[in-house]
């Protein structure tokens, strides 16, 4: 399943999540939010 998983930038979210048929999980995480730490 790894080999599905993409980094996904600025330029490439409107093609890769906006535009994409089907169903996307987008996981949002940031170093400094505690929840992640």
């Amino acid at each position: 399943m790894s080999d599905k998983i993409i980094h996904l930038t600025d330029d490439s979210f409107d093609t890769d999540v906006l535009k994409a048929d089907g169903a996307i999980l987008v996981d949002f995480w940031a170093e400094w939010c505690g929840r992640v730490k």
